[in-house]
């Protein structure tokens, strides 16, 4: 089954019919194979750092990214989330680190340095 069709509004997001809430406001979700990859963005002063999700094609949590080991700051979300040209989910980090992501779990491994 294909995911073709779902709908951001704030914090939440509207997949296959079922009403998902996330912890704070989404501002980017895209399709990578059967999951939908979501990143919400913590307002000022708010630490999260695990702020990118995947959700199954039937709108259930799946995973939620782990947290980088990277940096010194206590506050260090993620800053994008992309597909490489190669096809491998990359989350990057406002401290320089790329980071591809397991799709099964939301695990991290370094993909680049990139300061």
């Amino acid at each position: 089954m294909t995911i073709d069709v779902f709908a951001i509004s704030d914090s939440k997001i509207l997949v296959q019919g079922k009403e998902i809430s996330l912890p704070h406001p989404v501002t980017e979700a895209k399709i990578y194979h059967d999951l939908i990859i979501v990143k919400v963005e913590p307002p000022p002063r708010t630490i999260f750092n695990r702020n990118i999700f995947g959700l199954s094609k039937n709108g259930e949590i799946r995973w939620q990214i782990q947290e980088s080991p990277h940096g010194t700051q206590k506050d260090k979300p993620y800053i994008d989330v992309f597909i490489s040209p190669s096809g491998a989910l990359i989350a990057a980090n406002w401290n320089g680190v790329s980071y591809s992501v397991d799709p099964d779990n939301g695990k991290i491994t370094v993909d680049a340095f990139n300061k």
